[in-house]
């Protein structure tokens, strides 16, 4: 049997408890229902952060990817929650935070960095979304060091969406101040069926798949690229890894919000 792609499970963080939506729309975010598992079977969440990354477990995704939306939306890091999840986290998996590091208070960045000092398997995301520059993450280098640092290429159908900082500003970073890995992430394609499987042009790859080739071949070798949104089947891992993604993130394939 073909070895499986290493999966990253995401959970959407909001007011302590975990949600959904299609393509990136955090107003229309829901809580999570329930948790498919490979053979079919179901468990209940009901937007309980805690037993969605116990469930991922189970599913052998020990790796997770956790992004507060209350940081990001308003600068509120959810603390007392990720406290908790980190207590019953498996520390020899990552534990990735994407916390709008660039829109929260000093006090609060200080918080996160020291996370990294009590919990070996944090990484902090540095999101291009909300990026007001690249200096932050140049000071978090020398804070905490690049193998606690990702950076996440930010686009929704596949244009940029930061408005202060270029994607080529964060290429050139990664040349020169390389992080441990670079996430290539289309918001437009999250919580969407099969993306995959759906435009695919006559050189027999999806439009999603050249585009994730296409930020392996700008992106150093010495970095890993994560791929993130749309990826739905095993069908869809195979596709995105052979186009050059060496982890996916992962969600709407597991889980359900209705």
């Amino acid at each position: 049997m073909e070895q499986a792609p290493p999966l990253i499970g995401v959970i959407d963080l909001a007011s302590g408890r975990s949600v959904r939506a299609e393509g990136g729309a955090r107003k229309t975010y829901r809580p999570t229902k329930r948790f498919r598992f490979e053979d079919g079977s179901m468990s209940v969440i009901d937007g309980d952060a805690c037993k969605l990354m116990s469930c991922y477990r189970v599913a052998g995704l020990g790796s997770i990817y956790l992004a507060d939306l209350d940081a990001l939306t308003n600068g509120r890091l959810q603390k007392a929650t990720i406290e908790r999840m980190l207590e019953h986290h498996d520390a020899s998996h990552d534990f990735l935070l994407d916390a709008g590091i660039d829109l929260i208070a000093d006090k609060e960045l200080q918080w996160l960095i020291e996370l990294t000092t009590e919990y070996d398997q944090v990484k902090l995301i540095i999101a291009t979304e909300c990026a007001t520059g690249v200096d932050t993450y140049v000071r978090l280098v020398d804070q905490v060091g690049r193998h606690r640092l990702w950076i996440s290429f930010d686009y929704r159908n596949q244009r940029w969406l930061s408005t202060q900082t270029t994607e080529q500003d964060w290429i050139e970073l990664c040349r020169t101040l390389p992080p441990s890995a670079a996430i290539a992430l289309d918001l437009g394609d999250v919580g969407k069926r099969a993306v995959d499987d759906q435009a695919v042009n006559p050189t027999g790859l999806s439009t999603t798949c050249e585009w994730t080739l296409q930020k392996r071949d700008l992106i150093p070798r010495d970095v890993s690229l994560v791929s993130g949104g749309g990826v739905r089947s095993w069908a869809d891992a195979q596709r995105r890894m052979a186009a050059g993604a060496e982890r996916l993130l992962v969600a709407s394939w597991f889980t359900a919000g209705e």
